[in-house]
């Protein structure tokens, strides 16, 4: 792997830290490597806000983006 390729998801994790939430999503659309490394940090700290009956689409959310939490 290139050292170019090596170092993109640490600049851009630096880079990305620092936009809003809707930047960030804007980011998540420009190709796969800002996709992995917007959505890493988006997830960072989630909130839920639920109505009655909609925990089913909760789980599947869950289960989608699960490989960005860290613990």
């Amino acid at each position: 792997m290139p050292l170019q390729q090596a170092l993109l998801p640490e600049i851009l994790g630096g880079v990305f830290s620092h936009l809003s939430t809707p930047d960030l999503k804007s980011c998540a659309v420009v190709n796969q490597s800002w996709s992995q490394e917007a959505t890493r940090i988006l997830w960072y700290s989630i909130k839920f806000e639920l109505s009655t009956g909609d925990s089913y689409n909760m789980t599947r959310a869950c289960e989608k983006f699960a490989r960005f939490i860290n613990t």
